[in-house]
């Protein structure tokens, strides 16, 4: 959280982070190696992704994808079906040219490989996701308003970070890849059909 000057005494937050270890510890026992690869946007929060997630948890990509436009990511997408084993696929947002339909076609037609996301809406489109939870994020800024108007300083009040996410199991891209799912995460997950 340096790159915004915190901590420091008259603001506090919660930093929003992709949970890479559960995502990982999810998709590798699936996928048939441990070749990773990022698929991203080309812009500052995607790319600083991409560089921090190697750092802080020791994942070495394989390839790294970073795309403006639809055509882009078609290409990217297409090529990393047999260059790697699994596609961490951050999201799409700010995509020129973005079609859902076609990507939600590609995606269940030519996908080969275990896909997974952090982002909520990229369910259709991916195997696997742990999707960060804006109910925890929001729920936490509502205690910590009330800290504070009861008293207590920011400076008192540790920067966090989300800790909990929402796991979906893409069941059409399951079947596609011939993957069968443990039955404790199923019961843990929402199936997305």
């Amino acid at each position: 959280c340096s790159q915004y000057a915190l901590p420091c005494r008259n603001v506090t937050g919660m930093l929003q982070v992709s949970l890479i270890p559960q995502i990982l510890d999810t998709v590798r026992p699936l996928a048939k190696g441990n070749r990773i690869a990022i698929l991203c946007m080309d812009n500052e929060t995607d790319r600083m992704e991409g560089r921090m997630i190697p750092q802080r948890f020791g994942v070495h990509w394989c390839a790294e994808h970073y795309v403006k436009t639809f055509e882009e990511w078609k290409a990217a997408y297409r090529e990393l079906q047999t260059t790697s084993d699994i596609i961490f696929w951050y999201g799409t947002g700010g995509m020129k040219n973005w079609n859902e339909q076609e990507a939600k076609a590609i995606v269940q037609g030519e996908t080969q490989v275990i896909t997974c996301s952090s982002q909520y809406y990229m369910a259709p489109f991916v195997l696997v996701g742990h999707m960060m939870l804006g109910e925890e994020q929001g729920e936490w800024a509502a205690r910590t308003a009330l800290q504070i108007l009861g008293g207590t300083s920011p400076a008192d009040i540790p920067v966090a970070q989300n800790k909990n996410a929402r796991i979906t199991l893409n069941m059409p891209l399951a079947k596609r890849l011939n993957v069968v799912f443990p039955v404790d995460l199923i019961e843990q997950a929402e199936l997305i059909r």
